[in-house]
């Protein structure tokens, strides 16, 4: 083991905490080295399968190809963008159309009211795996809720495209019961998503939902480069060579920011081993910049999607729901706006969930550590909070910065829809970072393996 690495256990399980420089092949190198990140990874790549498959399975009652037509004809706007995170279930009235983000939302309300409800935040604080339980609980049956909400409101959508095409592709002609079945199959699809998501976070590897929505995106990122390409064609080639080189800078820039880190030292100590006195030595305790991760990406699209799916059927009944609607349209000036200010807020609000600087203070005192300089026994509390505090701003406001970038570039180049959505800032920031994070996990197991 090398002088310079040292391996702390944080609260809320074990992190590993050292100088050592990281690689994406030498994390990808565990699945060959490690008979055990082999079998996660294979049975990772299972449940994509599966959840891939789903998504090509139709809602009961709908005809595949005059949907296909239908949906051509309408192609763009804000369904494109919902559509993204579905990996393109959405427009084909799958079982999964809705993808796993009634989860996502159903979890961003219950971690808010975690955090203002006096009853809930005491349980949390007092017994954080009863309050884990509760809000699972809670979670899952918000989710059904908001599920059949949204389906339906989907279904009404897709009977009015249906009267007004001139291929009909809803074959049930009782209304009532096209709608019960829908909203049963729609549901129960992402209720399954959960399931699978819930079966990669124990027998694979990664966050189960943010793996998911990395498969989607990633499974659309073909045809929107094909498109990108017959655009190049028809105006200029090096448009698109110009275009892909910025989304690589994009991505060196995002795995920057998701390695930087603030050290600050813990003092040594002195400890028993073997009936002798020794020394342990002075170790960094490093907080990164972002300590949420990609987390705050996809809450802040969730949050921008929902009102505006909400009063999508209105539009047309309303001057004034539809402006609301166009204005939360991706790619214009009150989305770039509204989704800065979300993802700085949910990067302060989440980062407290990862990183608690009360949880390591409490973790440090009991073990008899402290911050090198500071009197033992001392709160440190605050000064790991400011330490946190300023990290934290300059590196929510970058990653609200790259991922309003592609929007102004394909505002300014006039790029295809589906590109627009599948490679801008949101869908680049989330792919890398779920990648970024596989690989730090395979690389965190490969370390431990060969120290161990």
């Amino acid at each position: 083991m090398g002088k310079n690495k040292k391996r702390i256990m944080m609260p809320g399980g074990p992190k590993e905490i050292d100088g050592a420089s990281f690689t994406v092949l030498s994390g990808l190198a565990a699945i060959f080295e490690i008979k055990e990140v082999r079998i996660k990874f294979l049975i990772t790549l299972f449940i994509l399968f599966i959840y891939r498959l789903g998504a090509h399975l139709p809602v009961p009652g709908i005809d595949v190809n005059a949907l296909a037509q239908a949906v051509n004809a309408t192609a763009g706007g804000l369904m494109d963008f919902i559509d993204m995170f579905a990996g393109g279930a959405l427009r084909r009235f799958t079982l999964f159309t809705l993808g796993i983000m009634p989860y996502i939302s159903a979890e961003i309300i219950m971690q808010l009211l975690m955090s203002i409800v006096p009853a809930w935040k005491d349980m949390m604080q007092d017994d954080q795996e009863k309050g884990k339980d509760f809000m699972q609980f809670w979670s899952r049956a918000l989710t059904i809720v908001l599920a059949a909400v949204q389906s339906s409101l989907f279904i009404r959508y897709m009977i009015e495209q249906n009267a007004a095409s001139t291929t009909p592709f809803i074959l049930i002609k009782s209304i009532p019961l096209f709608y019960a079945v829908s909203v049963l199959s729609i549901t129960s699809g992402t209720m399954f998503l959960i399931w699978l998501g819930d079966k990669i976070d124990e027998f694979g590897i990664g966050n189960g939902a943010s793996i998911i929505i990395f498969a989607g995106i990633i499974s659309r990122m073909p045809s929107a480069l094909r498109q990108l390409y017959k655009t190049a064609i028809e105006r200029n080639i090096f448009l698109m060579i110009a275009v892909l080189i910025m989304f690589v800078f994009i991505i060196v820039l995002i795995i920057y920011v998701q390695r930087g880190k603030r050290k600050m030292m813990v003092g040594g100590s002195k400890a028993i081993r073997g009936g002798k006195v020794a020394m342990i030595p002075a170790f960094p305790l490093n907080i990164p910049i972002n300590p949420a991760g990609v987390i705050p990406i996809i809450f802040a699209s969730v949050f921008l999607q929902f009102p505006a799916q909400i009063l999508q059927p209105f539009v047309g009944k309303s001057a004034i729901i539809q402006k609301i609607v166009v204005a939360l349209y991706p790619g214009t000036g009150w989305y770039i706006l509204i989704n800065t200010i979300l993802i700085i807020l949910f990067t302060y609000f989440y980062s407290q969930f990862q990183l608690n600087p009360t949880d390591i203070a409490n973790y440090l005192s009991k073990s008899g550590r402290t911050l090198k300089g500071k009197r033992a026994g001392g709160d440190i509390a605050p000064e790991i909070q400011r330490t946190v505090d300023r990290i934290i701003l300059p590196g929510a406001i970058f990653l609200a910065f790259i991922a309003a970038v592609p929007d102004v570039v394909n505002k300014l180049f006039n790029l295809p829809h589906e590109f627009t959505y599948i490679m801008g800032g949101t869908s680049i920031l989330i792919t890398a970072g779920v990648a970024f994070d596989i690989a730090t996990r395979l690389e965190s197991i490969r370390r431990f393996r060969l120290r161990g």
